[in-house]
């Protein structure tokens, strides 16, 4: 493994702890370099984030989040302690509001919406 592709393997490791959400990041901390070498490793040019709350916040706080595409099902549990689409980290954050224009609104054939919005801090 080259020492780049061993850099990039340690972006991925985020420990997360208790419920403040705590994370220990080994390697680099920014989300833009991290997009940014993916980009000059292996050309990929655009990423399908997939994360928590607060891995979703921490790309979308960096800017490198220009889309966002929501699905909702019509449907709940009611349950407490329930995962945010975009939960803050105290301390690794700018802590501003990040705002969206809606640039799609549909119901799907299961009678769930789809959204799509881009943001408007993306650089």
């Amino acid at each position: 493994m080259r020492k780049d592709e061993e850099t990039l393997c340690d972006l991925s490791y985020i420990k997360f702890s208790g419920w403040k959400d705590q994370r220990t990041v080994h390697g680099n901390r920014n989300c833009r370099e991290a997009m940014e070498k993916l980009y000059r490793l292996f050309r990929i040019e655009k990423l399908l984030l997939c994360g928590g709350g607060g891995a979703d916040w921490s790309f979308l706080d960096a800017g490198v989040v220009d889309v966002l595409s929501l699905l909702m099902a019509p449907v709940t549990d009611g349950s407490q302690g329930s995962a945010s689409l975009f939960a803050q980290i105290s301390g690794l954050t700018s802590a501003g509001p990040v705002e969206f224009s809606v640039k799609e609104v549909r119901q799907t054939a299961a009678g769930g919406i789809y959204i799509r919005c881009l943001a408007k801090n993306s650089k």
